[in-house]
This record gives C-alpha cells, structure tokens and sequence, in this order.
C-alpha cells in the first residue's frame, strides 16, 4: 500500500507543515566551524618558538618567540628603577636582554638561559619570562660518579 500524498491529505498536510531541518544543521556546522578556528588560533598563539642569537641578527624576527643561549660574564646589571640587564650569547652573535620581574637564583654569567618576550623598538629583546638551567652542578656530580 502506499502512503497517500494527494492534495489535501493528512499525510501532506504532515509533510508541509514539519519544520525543516535544513537551518538547525547549517547553525551546528556554523558552531563546530567556529570552534575549530578558535583552536587553531589559540594553539597558533601559544606556539613559542626558540630562536639563538645568531638567528636573532640574521632574520627580523617579529612577534614572541624564545631567545636561548649562554649568560655573557659580567653583562648582569640593574638600572635605577630596578630592570635587570644583561646579554645572551650562542658565541657568535650576541643579544642584549631587558627583564623586569623575578630573577632565578642560577641566573649568572655563563649559565644557560631561555628568555621568552619580543624585540623592541630600540632592538633589545624585551623578556617577560626568564628560565635558567645550571648544568654545572649536575656535570659536576655525575663526573664524581664515574671517577669512582
């Protein structure tokens, strides 16, 4: 048997007055669209990239990325209101740093240390976040370990 669809059936009437679907999937594509691009700008955004300084100088490097290297000797001063300064060197280029905020312990002349801000306009790197890894002491210990 089949269903009867003529003008004026219940079974039309039915058909012609269920809302469409249609709408409801474009606004859950819509949304699933949106989220999407908000992940992948904000995992864009966090992608911090580590730079030496070496490459510093050769490219304009714009936007935050992360400066690694070796601590110059005696470069650590701090200016009158208090902002550390100092360099960051891979041996071949050199990279002078600015950093307002807490200062790790190990931080000193020759450690190795991550800097993570921008270049500023005057072509300082303008650090928000510095870390500091001694490996000094960890060679020292495990060079014990093996004179034994």
């Amino acid at each position: 048997m089949t269903p009867d669809l003529t003008e004026g059936s219940e079974l039309a009437d039915d058909l012609r007055h269920r809302p469409s679907r249609l709408p409801l999937l474009g606004l859950a594509l819509l949304a699933v669209g949106a989220l999407a691009w908000l992940a992948v700008d904000a995992f864009q955004e966090s992608v911090v990239y580590y730079l030496t300084p070496t490459e510093v100088e050769a490219e304009s490097s714009e936007g935050r990325f992360r400066l690694a290297g070796l601590v110059v000797d005696d470069s650590l001063h701090r200016d009158a209101a208090g902002t550390l300064h100092f360099e960051v060197t891979d041996g071949d280029a050199t990279v002078a740093v600015r950093f307002d905020g807490r200062v790790p312990d190990s931080l000193e002349g020759g450690a190795e240390a991550v800097a993570e801000g921008r270049i500023g306009p005057d072509g300082v790197f303008e650090a928000d976040t510095v870390l500091t890894r001694c490996a000094s002491k960890f060679e020292a210990e495990l060079e014990s370990e093996h004179t034994r």
